[in-house]
């Protein structure tokens, strides 16, 4: 602030984790609170902003309550494990991976890279590949493997592998990927 020749610094500081994790608190009571997503996107926020594990996990399982997929699943496992409680967490984790598509857990292992997290994300993509090794995503997440151990060559393989088995709509991005390869860049990154 300043008035005339006086200058007044001043800080403002807003708790805002805080206040959003009890808005939603007050926002899960209503119509929300009979559907899976809120509960899962709750806990998510919890978890994203290092608030209460405990209470994430609880939001976790009253998704799961409502419909157990793979995504509440994933989050209670996220929880589970920020609580010190790993052999619950790695359950949660074997549940969300059965009952989860090929595509959630690629689309899963991906973020996990986004966050820099690429040792869980390999866990996630050899998961993948065991559903059904002769797929477009289980070559794509084959040739991410490959990238992971520095065996370019394996990896430029499998990608044209992914290219040929893929649906058009795919086949571009899969393309780039590839051309990524044959220049030895990771596509992990």
């Amino acid at each position: 602030m300043q008035w005339a020749n006086v200058n007044v610094a001043f800080r403002v500081h807003v708790d805002t984790p805080t206040i959003v994790a009890h808005r939603l608190r007050e926002q899960l009571r209503g119509r929300p609170q009979f559907e899976w997503q809120p509960w899962t996107e709750a806990a998510n926020y919890l978890l994203a902003n290092k608030l209460s594990a405990e209470e994430a996990a609880v939001y976790a399982d009253r998704s799961i309550a409502i419909e157990d997929r793979f995504e509440n699943e994933m989050t209670k496992s996220v929880a589970l494990r920020r609580l010190g409680r790993p052999d619950a967490a790695a359950e949660a984790e074997d549940r969300a991976i059965r009952i989860g598509t090929q595509a959630q857990i690629h689309d899963f292992a991906r973020g996990l890279q986004t966050q820099g997290r690429q040792d869980e994300a390999f866990v996630l993509f050899r998961a993948s590949i065991m559903k059904d090794p002769q797929t477009w995503l289980a070559r794509n997440d084959a040739a991410r493997l490959a990238v992971g151990r520095g065996d370019f060559a394996s990896a430029i393989k499998e990608m044209k592998l992914a290219v040929q088995a893929a649906p058009p709509a795919m086949k571009t991005q899969l393309l780039d990927l590839l051309r990524r390869l044959e220049a030895n860049n990771d596509i992990n990154k």
